[in-house]
């Protein structure tokens, strides 16, 4: 699956890096691309991954998603 989410506290190449370590990290999860220019992370996923767990790491690594 791909998912697109709108992170408004994004704002640096540090915070992309920051949202592609969160997530890269966690089980199910193919692909990450954070975009401080456009406030957007795009995510490939697969089971067991799902949106819920996603917005819950983002939220923990301080960037919640719209």
């Amino acid at each position: 699956m791909e998912l697109t989410l709108i992170t408004p506290d994004m704002s640096c190449a540090h915070c992309s890096a920051t949202i592609e370590k969160a997530l890269g990290s966690e089980k199910g999860v193919e692909s990450v691309t954070a975009d401080p220019g456009t406030k957007q992370v795009k995510i490939v996923f697969s089971s067991p991954m799902t949106e819920d767990e996603i917005r819950k790491v983002l939220q923990a690594a301080g960037y919640p998603a719209n």
